[in-house]
């Protein structure tokens, strides 16, 4: 389960805010109009490196397929391949 969602000021918004709320989550989501230096961005270098990572999977950046589960399972591929090539690197 999620616990905790990051954002940034694109996602400003209460209906974002309860959105993750009710689904348990709690929104950490940069306010407009209020200068750099929240720290948040801290986490978001993270985040936009295992994007990039998982999006070399070309069926994955184009989403020909359209049922959820089978994005699903096309992501969690992608992932245990990026986790075997770090291993694989590592030992």
């Amino acid at each position: 389960r999620i616990r905790t969602v990051f954002a940034d000021k694109g996602y400003d918004a209460e209906h974002h805010r309860n959105l993750c709320r009710r689904f348990g989550a709690e929104p950490h989501i940069h306010k407009r109009g209020q200068p750099h230096g929240s720290g948040l961005g801290q986490r978001r270098w993270q985040l936009e490196r295992s994007n990039a990572w998982v999006l070399e999977n070309r069926r994955l950046t184009l989403r020909y397929d359209r049922l959820g589960f089978i994005v699903q399972s096309l992501l969690q591929t992608a992932c245990i391949f990026l986790v075997a090539g770090k291993l694989a690197r590592e030992f």
